[in-house]
């Protein structure tokens, strides 16, 4: 015999909802909750994805060359190998 869980906070409107949408899939409706917790991950990482590919550059070109300059200072004061910007 399974075991029954509730969750908290969901109106009669939203439950008859979703009770529907499992009968007219004739699915079971912890399959339907199943397939929206897939669906929501799946477009997140996406989300996420289309973020991290589409940021502006964090630096402008000098602030970047800058930032080399000040590399460079610190690894020659504490004698750290050289490092080789390409």
């Amino acid at each position: 015999m399974s075991e029954v869980k509730t969750i908290k906070g969901v109106d009669e409107e939203i439950w008859a909802d979703f009770k529907a949408i499992a009968e007219k899939e004739d699915r079971k409706m912890a399959e339907v909750l199943a397939d929206l917790v897939k669906y929501y991950k799946e477009r997140n990482i996406k989300k996420n994805w289309e973020e991290i590919l589409t940021v502006k550059e964090p630096l402008t070109e000098y602030e970047a060359k800058m930032v080399e300059k000040r590399i460079k200072e610190f690894r020659k004061d504490f004698k750290f190998r050289e490092t080789k910007w390409d």
